[in-house]
């Protein structure tokens, strides 16, 4: 229930701040107002239902078994997430390492598509889920069913690759080299810029830097504390490792709940790495003038030379 609270009112508050700066077209913060509010969803997903003692044979049994008692809408908004993660990955590493690129694709309508197909791939990627679970006839209790180990095994392999390894190993891959690229620009500028004028500029590129830094590295390592676990154990389920009392026993449900304080741990990362989320928290905690300058964009280009790149802070 803390996470859920947490995440509620940590997300509404990430919308809210980032919904009141639409205007400044900021790719960065599209992504992210994404991913707060799939993280928003998550928790209202999280609230408690009551469980039923005994499901009927019927139409409403199937949809309760289906939805209800799979979670699936919580694991869709969940997947979303992960997904959305991977998307902020991709586009500050474009940013970084392709800036001019970048700069041709960072219009309001490619940022709206991808933010509808991250959306549509995790619908498609949970479609599974339902097809698991039926209603026993017998015992009238939502039933696992696997038609074969094979089948079993599959999803097993489908679900930690899927939402897991590949996650993983997109955001390591795109964040490491977008960090050793901005390294590389920040030596380039440092010694190419020596004497007057150039202290203000590159302690700006500096503090931008550490920024980034800090905040990817965060995301990477709260995403596996909070995601290993759980991953790795129902993969354990599904090559029958782990026996099927795991699913939905008590320490399958403490790894859930530790996968899904991931939701709520987000808008921490934003307050502790983002000085200007913070002052525009504060404004609009306070009803101060809101400004239409992005969050979590910065949108500096510095030119190192002519035979340099262009190096755009973001």
């Amino acid at each position: 229930m803390v996470s859920t609270v947490l995440g509620l009112l940590g997300n509404f508050l990430v919308v809210l701040v980032l919904f009141q700066r639409r205007s400044a077209g900021s790719s960065a913060d599209a992504f992210i107002g994404n991913l707060a509010a799939a993280d928003f969803l998550t928790s209202l997903f999280l609230i408690p239902l009551p469980r039923a003692s005994q499901v009927p044979s019927t139409l409403l049994g199937k949809i309760y078994c289906k939805i209800v008692f799979t979670s699936v809408l919580v694991w869709f908004c969940i997947f979303t997430s992960t997904l959305t993660l991977m998307a902020i990955s991709v586009e500050r590493f474009v940013a970084i390492v392709y800036p001019i690129q970048f700069a041709r694709w960072r219009k309001r309508q490619h940022i709206t598509f991808g933010i509808i197909l991250i959306w549509g791939m995790s619908l498609v990627v949970n479609l599974f889920i339902p097809l698991t679970i039926h209603v026993n006839d017998e015992s009238h209790e939502c039933t696992v069913d696997f038609m074969t180990f094979a089948s079993q095994v599959t999803i097993g392999v489908y679900s930690i690759l899927v939402c897991y390894i590949i996650p993983i190993a997109v955001m390591l891959i795109t964040n490491v080299t977008a960090a050793r690229t901005l390294q590389r620009q920040f030596k380039r500028f440092n010694s190419t810029y020596r004497g007057e004028g150039k202290s203000k500029a590159s302690m700006n590129l500096l503090v931008a830097r550490k920024r980034v830094l800090y905040m990817l590295i965060l995301v990477i390592i709260i995403y596996c504390i909070c995601w290993g676990p759980n991953s790795i154990a129902y993969f354990l389920y599904n090559i029958r490792v782990l026996d099927s009392s795991h699913l939905y026993g008590p320490i399958d449900q403490v790894l859930v709940l530790l996968a899904f304080y991931n939701s709520c741990a987000n808008p921490i990362v934003y307050t502790l790495c983002y000085p200007q989320f913070r002052k525009a928290l504060r404004k609009l905690v306070t009803c101060s003038k809101i400004s239409n300058n992005a969050i979590f964009e910065a949108g500096t280009t510095l030119n190192v030379s002519k035979d340099d790149t262009a190096m755009t802070v973001v």
